[in-house]
C-alpha cells in the first residue's frame, strides 16, 4: 500500500535531521579551542585563562597532554575539575609529538569550528566570537586573522604588553582562488594557530593522515604538514583584520638547536617523509606542481640538506625527488638547488653541499 505523501515527506525530513544531529548535535558548542600541551607549567594557566575568557559562551576547551614531565598535567586536571562543563583533558601517556596531539584533539572536538591555541600563547577575548561570526556570515571553511608575535626565552617570565585595540566590526575579505593555491602563493600563512577551521574538514583530514602521523614523528614545522593537508579539504578562506592571538616564539630553543646536527637530521627526515606522503596521496598534476613550488617547504629543505652531512643529504634528496612525477623532477631539482645556495649553514664547520655538486 502506498504511503500518503505527507508521511513520506516527514520521513525524509526526520532522516535528514538525524544525519545533521549525528554530525553536529544541537547542544554542541560553536567552537572548540584545542591546545596541545608539553612541559608548559609556567605559561599554561595564562593560556587556559585566555581560552576561558572568550566572549563566545558556546565554546569547549580540549587539552591534550603529550607526556609532560613537569606540572602541566596537574594544572590541566585542576582546570578540568574546576570547569567540568568547559575543559576536557586527554593524555597521550608518552611524548608522541604535536601533530599526533592535534589529531587526537580534532577527533574529540564537538564544536562546529576549531581554534588552535599553543600552551604558551594568549587568545584575545573576542577572537572566537568574531572569527565564528565571520565564518558563518561568509560561509567560510577557514578564517585567518592577524597576530602579535613576541620573542621570549623559555623558563623566563613573558614580557608585559599594552592591551590592543579591538575592532568591533573588523574588515573581512575573501581570498580569490582555491585555498591551496593561495597557500602556495604565500597569501595564506603556513601556520595553524592564526586561523579558525571548520571541524568537519579537519576530521576528514585527521582520518586520512592519522596512520602516517602515528608512524612518523614530525619534530620541526609540523604546521606545514598540517596546513597543506587541511586546506585540501577547504573551499573558501577569508581574512579578518583583527589581531586574534599573541604568539610567543622561544628564541632560546632556536639558539640551542642552531648547532645541533641531530635536530637538523630529524628535521630533514620528517620533511622528506611527509612530502612523500602528500605526493603519494595526490593525483592532481596542478596540485603536485603547487607543492613542488611551495616556498616555505622548499626553503626549509634547502637549508637542512645543506646543513646535514653530505652522504645523508644526497640520500634524502634522492628520496624526496623520487616522490615526484618524472616531468616535475628537473624543476624540483633546480628549486632546491636555488634555495640550498641561498641558505646559510648554521655552523662554520658545515660545507656547502650545493657547490660541490651534491644536489
Amino acid at each position: 500500500m502506498r504511503k500518503p505523501f505527507f508521511i513520506s515527506v516527514l520521513g525524509m525530513l526526520s532522516m535528514f535531521s538525524f544525519g545533521r544531529a549525528e554530525e553536529f548535535p544541537t547542544n554542541a558548542p560553536q567552537v572548540a579551542i584545542c591546545m596541545p600541551v608539553y612541559n608548559s607549567e609556567l605559561y599554561l594557566p595564562m593560556a587556559l585563562d585566555s581560552a576561558l575568557s572568550q566572549t563566545l559562551q558556546e565554546a569547549e576547551i580540549i587539552c591534550v597532554d603529550d607526556g609532560s614531565t613537569d606540572g602541566s598535567l596537574a594544572i590541566l586536571k585542576s582546570y578540568a575539575q574546576k570547569y567540568p562543563q568547559k575543559v576536557t583533558v586527554l593524555e597521550n601517556g608518552t611524548n608522541r609529538g604535536t601533530c599526533y596531539s592535534r589529531m587526537r584533539a580534532i577527533l574529540a572536538a564537538r564544536g562546529e569550528f576549531i581554534l588552535w591555541l599553543d600552551s604558551d600563547d594568549i587568545l584575545f577575548p573576542k577572537t572566537a566570537e568574531l572569527a565564528y561570526n565571520a565564518a558563518i556570515k561568509n560561509g567560510a571553511d577557514v578564517v585567518q586573522f592577524r597576530h602579535q608575535s613576541i620573542k621570549f626565552i623559555r623558563g623566563e617570565q613573558l614580557p608585559k604588553m599594552e592591551p590592543l585595540k579591538v575592532e568591533e566590526k573588523p574588515h573581512v575579505r575573501s581570498y580569490l582562488g582555491s585555498p591551496l593555491h593561495m597557500l602556495s602563493c604565500q597569501k595564506i600563512s603556513p601556520v595553524v594557530w592564526d586561523k579558525l577551521w571548520r571541524t568537519k574538514n579537519l576530521k576528514e583530514m585527521a582520518k586520512r593522515v592519522l596512520h602516517f602521523v602515528e608512524k612518523c614523528r614530525i619534530i620541526k614545522n609540523e604546521d606545514n604538514f598540517f596546513v597543506w593537508n587541511a586546506l585540501t579539504k577547504c573551499e573558501k578562506c577569508i581574512f579578518m583584520n583583527h589581531v586574534g592571538i599573541r604568539h610567543h616564539t622561544d628564541s632560546g630553543l632556536a639558539a640551542q638547536n642552531r648547532n645541533n646536527m641531530d635536530f637538523y637530521r630529524q628535521w630533514a627526515e620528517g620533511l622528506v617523509k611527509y612530502s612523500k606522503f602528500i605526493l603519494e596521496n595526490e593525483e592532481d598534476p596542478e596540485i603536485q606542481k603547487m607543492y613542488a613550488n611551495w616556498h616555505p617547504k622548499v626553503s626549509q629543505l634547502g637549508l637542512v640538506l645543506r646543513t646535514i652531512p653530505l652522504e645523508e643529504s644526497v640520500r634524502m634528496f634522492n628520496e624526496y625527488l623520487a616522490a615526484y612525477p618524472e616531468e616535475l623532477r628537473a624543476t624540483v631539482r633546480q628549486l632546491v638547488k636555488k634555495h640550498s645556495g641561498k641558505a646559510q649553514p648554521r655552523s662554520p664547520a658545515i660545507s656547502n653541499h650545493c657547490r660541490t655538486g651534491a644536489i
